[in-house]
């Protein structure tokens, strides 16, 4: 599953107000984005559409995160050692975490 557009990836509201919201690669090619939103009048509101964009929009930052904590993880067990994880590590990690919750 390589083969997924790669990020960053940012949302936006769709252009009928509370509909719902675009997630796409950053640079906005429109033939390469997603839609999540209310469909058939559900019962989110616009706020859970919101959370849940803003989310899946972090995917590709929280995949890179991952894959930096596996390699020291990796590297710590293949070593018999502590393998201390670097501070730019570190705040690779809380950034993606941070996009992923919106803070």
């Amino acid at each position: 599953m390589s083969n997924y557009t790669k990020g960053p990836w940012t949302y936006q509201e769709q252009p009928v107000k509370h509909l719902g919201f675009y997630i796409q690669q950053d640079g906005f090619n429109p033939s390469q984005r997603a839609f999540i939103g209310e469909c058939g009048g559900g019962t989110q509101h616009i706020e859970q559409i919101e959370a849940n964009a803003q989310l899946i929009a972090a995917a590709p930052n929280l995949l890179e995160a991952l894959e930096t904590l596996q390699a020291a993880i990796r590297y710590a067990s293949e070593n018999n050692t502590l393998h201390v994880i670097e501070k730019q590590d570190i705040d690779l990690i809380d950034a993606a975490i941070k996009k992923a919750i919106g803070v």
